[in-house]
């Protein structure tokens, strides 16, 4: 459920790049009957409905059921049911999330680079052990500082652990505050399932929450994490997510008892 819930996010992230391309207000919305949509859009529990985007104004008005039933047609040409996501989605799509006012983001990039960098955004398999300049990091982070455009919403800490940033302490870092000092790479590596990645990037990257609604949390968790590729591609510095990682073990690392929601790299 993890990765199907990170992809909706990274897919609500991609459609807000196009939407600021295009000079478009968006709003995300995670708090409506998803059951009641599937079962009008014929979906047989083979697909679930896990957000919504709008753009323009959003009015009241009635709206008449369907009379017919939908048919449904499978995208695959075969479907195996698993008990434990249709379960868990169930039960996760009831949660309600936390409200904020809604905000827009204000983002300043030169939109042909930009464009230039959606269509060619890509996760990077190796990394050479290389620095980045402080600049760019900061730059990355400041894209995270934005308004994400909805009214339902969890709040998301970001643990990042510095590996290689020039003019940065190696160590573990909650925001931009270092919590201890050290190389942390081998044990960043060992956390995500031993993958390299985790270790020869500059930053490795931990999104955590104590949610409400954990359908809502893990979608901006992907959400934030396509910020972290398209803020880093822009800039040229590489950036892979990671679903996998040792649960446990990377929460009694970072000293939290949050439920660690995503792993990111970044670096070159």
């Amino acid at each position: 459920m993890r990765y199907c819930f990170l992809d909706s996010g990274h897919h609500l992230g991609a459609i807000a790049a196009s939407a600021y391309l295009h000079d478009k207000d968006i709003q995300l919305i995670f708090d409506f009957d998803k059951l009641a949509l599937n079962t009008d859009l014929g979906f047989e529990n083979k697909e679930f409905i896990t957000a919504c985007v709008i753009s323009g104004e959003m009015q009241e008005k009635k709206v008449k059921r369907l009379r017919l039933k939908v048919p449904f047609v499978c995208g695959t040409d075969y479907f195996e049911a698993n008990q434990f996501i249709e379960a868990s989605y169930q039960v996760t799509a009831l949660q309600q999330s936390c409200q904020q006012k809604l905000e827009q983001p204000q983002f300043k990039f030169d939109k042909d680079k930009f464009y230039q960098t959606i269509y060619n955004r890509r996760s990077t398999r190796r990394f050479r052990k290389q620095f980045i300049s402080q600049e760019d990091y900061l730059y990355i982070w400041q894209q995270l500082q934005q308004p994400i455009p909805t009214e339902n919403y969890e709040e998301i800490e970001i643990y990042s652990v510095v590996h290689r940033v020039e003019g940065m302490s190696p160590g573990l870092y909650k925001g931009k505050h270092l919590l201890k000092a050290g190389d942390f790479s081998e044990q960043t590596g060992y956390l995500c399932i031993n993958q390299a990645i985790a270790r020869d990037c500059a930053v490795t990257l931990f999104f955590v929450s104590d949610y409400t609604s954990y359908q809502t949390a893990i979608q901006i968790a992907g959400f934030l994490g396509q910020r972290v590729y398209l803020g880093s591609n822009y800039m040229a510095i590489q950036c892979s997510g990671i679903g996998a990682y040792y649960d446990d073990e990377t929460q009694r690392f970072l000293e939290t008892t949050k439920d660690v929601l995503y792993a990111m790299t970044i670096g070159n």
